[in-house]
């Protein structure tokens, strides 16, 4: 398809002029030597207040942090403490039964006779 004519201003499209286009078109005014208006200022777009901060949440946030890090910090070394004894551990032999474990098993130690008077109470 060719052009057999010119294109001439009557054949422009009217644009509203706003943003690019009227730099444009100012651009061309002053090319063609005609007195360029000022363009008026943008109107202000109004945006809406930011929300108040929240500082119950925030606070939250930092306790939780917190109790955390505290919680870690116990854990952390936790693995090197000593065993603990759990249960009562080796209880005394009373006189009475000392005397009745000498007399039937008098070949027995001291400590042979309270690891068994132990396991026996602890049944």
């Amino acid at each position: 398809m060719g052009y057999d004519r010119m294109i001439t201003q009557d054949d422009a499209i009217p644009v509203p002029e706003d943003g690019v286009v009227a730099a444009v078109a100012e651009a061309l005014r002053a090319i063609e030597g005609e007195s360029v208006p000022p363009a008026p200022a943008p109107e202000p777009v109004p945006f809406p207040a930011p929300p108040a901060p929240d500082y119950r949440t925030a606070l939250t946030d930092v306790l939780r942090a917190a109790k955390q890090q505290a919680i870690n910090s116990a854990l952390a070394k936790s693995h090197m403490t000593g065993t603990v004894t759990r249960g009562l551990g080796s209880l005394p032999v009373p006189e009475a039964e000392m005397g009745l474990f000498r007399t039937l098993l008098p070949e027995s130690s001291e400590d042979d006779i309270r690891r068994s008077y132990n396991r026996y109470i602890t049944k």
